[in-house]
C-alpha cells in the first residue's frame, strides 16, 4: 500500500512516446443535415421550421413567417426534437449545420 501523499497513479504510469501510438484516419468528411439519417425523416414544414431557427428567429417570428399559430410551430419544434434525438433548441441547429 502506497503511504499517502507519494504521488498519484498516473505520475508513476510510464507514457508512451506519440510517435508509438496507433494512427486513426481523420473523416475527411463530415456529415451535414442533408446527409445524416435523421434530416431524411423530418417534414419539409419542419425543415423549414428548422431554418428559421437557424436564423435566430423566436418561435411567434417564426409562425408570423409562415402564417401559423404558435402552436403550430411548438408541435413542429416537438417533432423535430423528437426526429433528431435532441431536447433543446442549440442541439436542434447544430444538429442541422452538422456540427
Amino acid at each position: 500500500m502506497a503511504a499517502r501523499g507519494s504521488g498519484t497513479i498516473a505520475s508513476r504510469v510510464p507514457l508512451a512516446p506519440i510517435e508509438t501510438l496507433p494512427k486513426v484516419p481523420f473523416p475527411t468528411r463530415v456529415p451535414t443535415a442533408s446527409s445524416a439519417p435523421e434530416a431524411e425523416k423530418l417534414s419539409p414544414r419542419e425543415v423549414e421550421v428548422l431554418e428559421f431557427l437557424v436564423k435566430g428567429l423566436a418561435y411567434k417570428e417564426v409562425a408570423a413567417e409562415l402564417g401559423i399559430s404558435y402552436s403550430t410551430v411548438h408541435r413542429h419544434i416537438e417533432g423535430i426534437y423528437k426526429k433528431l434525438h435532441v431536447h433543446s433548441r442549440s442541439h436542434a441547429v447544430a444538429k442541422h449545420l452538422g456540427a
